[in-house]
């Protein structure tokens, strides 16, 4: 883009203020931070139902969650290269990445009704609350590891982030590995397609079956 910054001065305050009006493909660069996350909401909104019903009413739950992981992790593999001549394929990247982790979430809850029935109510309560907790923790360790490594050998903004992205790599193969290929067992299908209706747009029924019953049931508050 054209670089095109004033450098305004009101009579109040001698401290000039930068204010850059610069686009990069006709966004400001503060904007691809959340245009990234709004291109992940449509491709999720676009196919999530159809994936949801791939997992439902097929027996390939597991091999979903198996390939997604994979995608995941070469993906985590490929932002290594994050540097400044590569910043806009790694932006697409990223932006499918965060689709293709609720396609990843959408393949993992699928299990919970199982463990749920197999344990009970108040044990799978738990067990939510416990993985809840998990999860959070070990996202604030990971960011602590990090933060750490960067100030204790003072590395650059680019490298900090490269060996991020080495140790995600590290624990995505651990975590993924052992779930899908130990303890996340193949599943017979979990629901018969009905006689008449299509794979691939059985997931928008449902969710307009939902919508309907929200709208009757639930005018004052889920709606």
């Amino acid at each position: 883009g054209v670089q095109t910054c004033a450098l305004p001065i009101s009579s109040s305050d001698a401290t000039p203020t930068l204010e850059c009006k610069n686009t990069i493909y006709g966004m400001k660069p503060e904007s691809f931070v959340t245009n990234t996350a709004a291109i992940a909401s449509v491709l999720s909104a676009l196919f999530l139902p159809v994936i949801g019903a791939i997992v439902d009413y097929t027996p390939y739950r597991r091999a979903v969650g198996t390939i997604v992981a994979i995608f995941i992790t070469v993906i985590q593999a490929i932002k290594i290269y994050t540097v400044e001549s590569t910043w806009l394929v790694i932006c697409i990247l990223h932006a499918f990445t965060l689709f293709i982790v609720q396609v990843q979430w959408v393949a993992v809850y699928a299990y919970l009704p199982d463990i749920s029935s197999q344990v009970g109510e108040a044990k799978m309560n738990k067990y939510a609350s416990i993985l809840a907790l998990i999860r959070f923790v070990g996202n604030f360790f990971f960011i602590t590891v990090v933060a750490g490594i960067g100030l204790a050998l003072k590395t650059s903004d680019v490298m900090t982030a490269q060996i991020s992205q080495g140790l995600s790599i590290l624990c995505s193969i651990m975590m993924f590995g052992l779930g899908w290929f130990k303890y996340c067992t193949p599943r017979e299908t979990n629901r018969k397609l009905p006689d008449g209706h299509w794979l691939l747009t059985e997931g928008f029924r449902q969710n307009w079956n939902t919508i309907k019953a929200i709208q009757r049931q639930y005018k004052d508050g889920l709606r």
